[in-house]
């Protein structure tokens, strides 16, 4: 898996761009990354490009990754969107949000200018493209 991320603090976002085979190691490894920049604010929106990725983890380790990130402070304040093609991708999504305490503020969507409508915020579309 590789992955790169771009923290834009003016307007409380998040990018990610996840591509390859993701694993639950290097999922967490990922958002451990994200979570310790010091330019991450609890509170920011974030937007995760999976589109040239596929899952390689199981629904235990799914499970394990929300055990994780849920006893953050950071888990489910602010709302977050999955784009992606992958079939697996979408329903470990569809997991991870059913295990959220506040499920309206996470979805999963298969293009960039949906996914921005859902968190509200058009100036994504500046930053990731649905060519």
């Amino acid at each position: 898996m590789k992955y790169s991320y771009q923290i834009i603090p003016e307007h409380k976002l998040v990018i990610e761009i996840v591509t390859g085979e993701v694993t639950v190691e290097e999922l967490i490894r990922k958002t451990e990354t994200v979570f310790t920049d010091p330019a991450y604010k609890p509170g920011f929106i974030a937007m995760m490009d999976f589109r040239q990725a596929v899952s390689r983890m199981s629904k235990v380790e799914l499970y394990s990754y929300t055990s994780l990130v849920s006893k953050t402070e950071f888990f489910g304040i602010s709302k977050a969107a999955v784009i992606t093609h992958d079939p697996r991708l979408v329903a470990l999504s569809q997991i991870f949000k059913q295990r959220m305490p506040n499920q309206d503020i996470f979805e999963t969507f298969s293009t960039i200018e949906a996914a921005a409508k859902f968190v509200g915020n058009p100036i994504v579309l500046n930053y990731l493209s649905d060519d």
